[in-house]
């Protein structure tokens, strides 16, 4: 054991050691912006998703209150849309 904590500080100094060193890094970097990108992205889906529906949805009740002889202005302002 002492041989290896003595050995350390020899393997840590060599260049190979050092460039395994930058490259975990670099990969844990990358794969934090990846995980980023991805919530991001994911988020702007939902987003969008949720926009299309609720027009969808503002859609079926102003076809709703016209099936029901309401006027298009006066169903439109009845759902707040001018």
């Amino acid at each position: 054991m002492k041989e290896a904590i003595g050995a350390y500080p020899r393997v840590s100094a060599t260049e190979e050691f050092q460039q395994l060193v930058r490259l975990r890094e670099r990969t844990r970097y990358n794969e934090t912006a990846a995980l980023g990108n991805a919530e991001r992205k994911g988020m702007a889906k939902g987003i969008a998703k949720g926009i299309v529906k609720g027009r969808a949805e503002g859609a079926q009740k102003l076809v709703e209150l016209i099936e029901k002889g309401i006027p298009l202005p006066e169903a439109m302002k009845m759902l707040g849309v001018d």
